[in-house]
């Protein structure tokens, strides 16, 4: 069911159309029932099959958006290979030929991919910032100076990294990659560049830094690449991890509390306590990637 006061503003059509799309090509929920008017559930929903499993180890202590999250060598081990294995095999489809409802196709060898999700999120930003704040502002002048092109449209998950899947903790596979509402359609390396932000990752029992708790990062590329087929461009990657950090310092400082002050949510502490701290962070490493990059 889609809430009205989520920190990121999204179409339950988008998600469902996406799900329709990739299930036989990944393991997604089956998506059953769309409900676009709100005289059933009060507000656009839809119904999906259910999927056994868990999105973290039973014995952590429950953490936030799968922050911190530790698999330990046995399930990193075996769950790293099939988390890039399904990103690979999502970004090799073609969906040139068969559109997907409800989402746009920017044209390749253009820069509209990365044009429209900024403008989406400049406007987030002009309607929901209590202040401005200078780490935004040069990440959003930079972000518009740097746009890249896009040599072939993929569809995005929008939010891949550890906490969006489903795991039967026994057998250490996959049993669904879930929250698919910030899906799209664009570059490849803005869902790369996601899942190797720090704030997923955490440290391997040899000390090397597991992208998503999952995956070292070169091993990740190399992986990819092979895989998909497709080259991964490092000046692209390092932008779209300025992308990746820049809209998620709005939804976090900016979305988040403003949604709850206006009592949208019944995430209070998550979105005025939690959230901003989240977003403090990322707003010193999204100044020192913009002014390194």
């Amino acid at each position: 069911m889609k809430s009205h006061g989520a920190c990121c503003e999204t179409e339950v059509e988008r998600e469902f159309s996406a799900l329709g799309a990739v299930r036989g090509v990944l393991p997604v929920p089956e998506p059953r029932w769309l409900a676009l008017d709100t005289d059933a559930f009060g507000s656009p929903a839809m119904i999906t099959g259910f999927v056994g499993g868990v999105t973290a180890p039973t014995g952590d202590a429950p953490l936030a958006t799968g922050l911190g999250t530790v698999y330990g060598p046995r399930l990193a081990a075996q769950l790293g290979p099939q988390f890039v294995e399904h990103l690979a095999r999502l970004h090799a489809q073609d969906f040139a030929a068969t559109p997907i409802p409800g989402l746009d196709m920017p044209a390749a060898g253009t820069t509209e991919a990365i044009d429209w999700r900024l403008s989406f999120w400049d406007r987030v930003w002009d309607e929901d910032a209590y202040e401005p704040h200078p780490a935004v502002t040069l990440a959003q002048q930079w972000l518009w100076r740097h746009r890249p092109v896009v040599d072939r449209v993929s569809l995005l998950h929008g939010d891949y990294r550890n906490g969006n899947f489903l795991f039967d903790e026994a057998t250490g596979r996959i049993e669904a990659i879930i929250d698919w509402e910030l899906c799209y359609l664009g570059d490849r390396h803005s869902d790369l560049a996601y899942a190797m932000l720090p704030a997923w990752g955490s440290p391997g029992v040899s000390g090397d830094f597991l992208c998503s708790g999952l995956v070292e990062q070169e091993r990740f590329i190399a992986d990819y690449e092979r895989l998909s087929g497709l080259p991964v461009d490092r000046a692209r990657l390092t932008y779209y991890r300025v992308y990746a950090l820049y809209w998620s310092v709005i939804s976090l400082i900016a979305t988040a509390p403003r949604n709850a002050e206006l009592r949208m949510t019944q995430l209070d502490v998550m979105y005025d306590f939690i959230y901003p701290g989240l977003g403090a962070r990322f707003c010193a490493e999204l100044t020192t990637l913009v002014q390194e990059a």
